[in-house]
């Protein structure tokens, strides 16, 4: 399995211990675990929009939209929205890998922060 995001079985992982608190005893997947961290994103968004006056749609899209990368706490790869023209030729980019064993579940295969590389950007286009 590859993804963006910390594997939900890394308990070592402070931000993965506190949503496996959270999520009680409910069976954990890695889509709670993203879920998780998008409304820890939205939530960290309104509370700096309190903090500096008001909870507006235009201050969320401007703590979204700030060139600093958002983790959730180290629960996400580095994430940062980007309006470009073109994208850059190359990019460095780390990538989270777990594979699952039998008895033990999915086991990380590294730092999801130091398993990276530099590869070729593709444009979208819808």
């Amino acid at each position: 399995m590859t993804g963006s995001s910390r594997n939900y079985e890394d308990t070592g992982h402070p931000a993965v211990r506190a949503f496996r608190t959270a999520m009680g005893d409910r069976p954990p997947s890695q889509w709670q675990l993203e879920g998780w961290a998008a409304a820890m994103w939205f939530t960290d968004a309104a509370r700096s929009c309190l903090a500096g006056g008001a909870l507006t749609r235009s201050c969320v899209e401007g703590f979204m939209n700030r060139p600093e990368p958002y983790t959730a706490r180290g629960l996400l790869l580095p994430v940062r929205f980007e309006h470009l023209a073109r994208p850059p030729a190359t990019r460095n980019t780390c990538l989270s890998v777990a594979r699952w064993q039998d008895g033990r579940g999915w086991v990380s295969q590294g730092d999801m922060t130091e398993n990276c590389a530099t590869v070729p950007q593709l444009g979208y286009r819808p």
